[in-house]
């Protein structure tokens, strides 16, 4: 919801993916220049794409030391990079 929300603005916005992945759920019509879709680095990222449908809320498929890994699974020097990268990008200066 958020994101979407943002996306009806001319900011650049960087998304964060866990259960679902950033090519299936980013908002449409945004240049790369302004939206940057960064998924969870982990093996299961994008559950909510292999839930059986209707899909009205998925839980951790797994109950052991991995469950809800996908909520820690980004590298905040990497999320800083790319903000830091997109605000000196031409198409950030609106």
């Amino acid at each position: 919801g958020p994101l979407h929300l943002a996306a009806c603005t001319d900011t650049p916005i960087i998304g964060l993916f866990t259960i679902a992945t950033a090519e299936r759920r980013r908002p449409w019509g945004r240049p790369a220049e302004t939206f940057a879709g960064m998924n969870a680095a982990v093996d299961c990222v994008g559950c909510l794409h292999r839930a059986p449908m209707p899909c009205s809320f998925i839980d951790c498929e797994f109950q052991d030391e991995r469950k809800h890994a996908c909520l820690n699974g980004f590298s905040i020097p990497a999320i800083v990079e790319k903000a830091l990268t997109m605000c000196k990008s031409p198409g950030a200066a609106r």
